[in-house]
């Protein structure tokens, strides 16, 4: 039987926040070279116009591990107000917090997709921002995702829109709000995940399927190989480490195929090559 016939690669490209969606980015967008909060505003209501988004709900950033911290809701506060009048309608954070009063939430229970389209679609809008911030030389990348919230007979879908990458100055305003040094939220071996505090996601140029042993397949008939990767600032797989598996007799030719795989990059937010860390999956099924 052709290998095709019974395997299936996926790759899932973002964060906590990333995985949740449902299709891949449609764009990811950086510049370099414009002042850093105005080149993050600016380029987020391009793309909300764009995508025809007339109403959003920004919601709480968070540190680059999922972090909710006071400068995280400053930061979405800042978001906001640069949106503001730019022809897209922010729902008003009172609002925001009104609601989440209602349901009984605080900002860090809502981290999930479902959860956050469903407030934002009691507020009236049709989109919503998260995203996340870390630590970048003397300054803070940020990282924004943006969503479509849609509704068909009960069952909620969600469209990502796209991704802006960015950072902004690290100034006396934004020091006062932090309540923990930034370098803090550094990842303890420097490596931050893909679409996170200001780094893009790697796009794979060369990734075939791995060759399972087929006693293995006809054993499990099918299944999901879940592995944990790093590429580096070269475009290589320099870590596998599997996180779920159906059967160990998989995993072995699951790291072989995947450390031979090519990547395009990721970028920080200066557009310089940097490593990230980011799942790869492996779904196959034996018809």
């Amino acid at each position: 039987m052709p290998r095709r016939s019974y395997l299936k690669v996926l790759t899932a490209i973002l964060s906590p926040l990333l995985f949740s969606i449902l299709t891949t980015p449609a764009r990811q967008v950086q510049e370099y070279n414009a002042p850093p909060a105005a080149t993050l505003t600016s380029k987020l209501v391009k793309e909300l116009v764009g995508s025809g988004i007339k109403t959003i709900v920004v919601f709480d950033l968070t540190g680059p591990d999922g972090q909710f911290l006071p400068f995280g809701a400053w930061l979405a506060d800042r978001i906001s107000d640069g949106i503001a009048g730019k022809q897209i309608r922010i729902v008003d954070r009172a609002r925001l917090d009104s609601e989440m009063h209602l349901r009984h939430l605080q900002q860090q229970d809502v981290s999930n997709a479902e959860l956050r389209s469903s407030i934002s679609q009691s507020l009236g809008a049709d989109g919503f921002i998260g995203g996340s911030f870390g630590p970048f030389k003397d300054q803070i990348g940020v990282t924004l995702a943006m969503w479509r919230t849609t509704e068909t007979n009960a069952a909620m879908t969600f469209r990502f829109v796209s991704m802006v990458n960015g950072k902004m100055p690290l100034d006396s305003e934004a020091r006062s709000h932090l309540t923990v040094p930034l370098e803090s939220l550094t990842p303890n071996d420097g490596i931050y995940r893909a679409g996170y505090a200001g780094r893009t996601v790697a796009k794979c140029e060369s990734c075939p399927p791995p060759q399972f042993p087929a006693a293995a397949l006809w054993k499990i008939k099918k299944g999901t190989v879940v592995t944990m990767i790093v590429i580096s600032a070269e475009g290589r797989v320099s870590d596998v480490k599997i996180v779920e598996s159906p059967d160990r007799e998989l995993n072995t030719e699951a790291i072989r195929a995947i450390q031979s795989y090519k990547y395009k990059p990721a970028l920080d937010p200066d557009g310089e090559p940097v490593a990230v860390r980011m799942p790869f999956t492996v779904d196959f099924r034996i018809r």
